[in-house]
């Protein structure tokens, strides 16, 4: 079966059209981008349904994959409705969190973790884990991180080579 070709516009009306369909209610920025070597598109949206939620949707229709070991760009093209086509390379998912939202799970993330700390390195798995908990998904991304207990630190010696070489020349004497 030959591939058709499309434009990555083409790709974003369906994108649009699959994600009004799964999420109703949601308003996405749907995007497409040409440039030298290839096409994207990026799909943008505030709150709403999680970005796992919303790739399992768009990455159906990637084009291309790439292989950094040959650092090459493969086209791959996808399948819609019973026909393979060549669209957009890449589709990029971007959600952002409004403040008010953010405060929500923030809240309840310090329900959930008693070390909960926005300075902590574990504070974006723990905002993540939180609102999947929250939204009552099943999270893959549950680790359990467990900070292991600090050994006493010991300071090296600072070395006096001018006092160590004085002290060789008296030996020898």
């Amino acid at each position: 079966m030959e591939a058709i070709i499309e434009s990555a516009v083409e790709t974003a009306k369906k994108i649009r059209k699959e994600l009004k369909k799964a999420f109703p209610g949601v308003k996405f920025s749907v995007r497409s981008s040409s440039y030298s070597g290839g096409s994207s598109v990026d799909v943008n949206w505030k709150d709403g349904p999680m970005r796992k939620e919303v790739e399992q949707i768009t990455e159906k229709f990637n084009s291309c994959s790439f292989d950094g070991m040959q650092d090459m760009k493969i086209t791959t093209g996808y399948e819609y409705q019973g026909k393979i086509y060549n669209g957009a390379d890449y589709i990029f998912a971007n959600r952002s969190l409004s403040e008010e939202y953010k405060k929500q799970i923030q809240e309840f993330a310090k329900e959930m973790f008693e070390d909960f700390h926005i300075n902590d390195w574990t504070y974006q798995q723990k905002m993540l884990q939180a609102e999947e908990h929250m939204k009552g998904l099943d999270s893959d991304t549950s680790v359990e991180i467990k900070e292991e207990p600090q050994e006493e630190v010991k300071l090296a010696e600072v070395v006096n080579f001018h006092q160590r070489k004085t002290e060789k020349e008296i030996n020898k004497l």
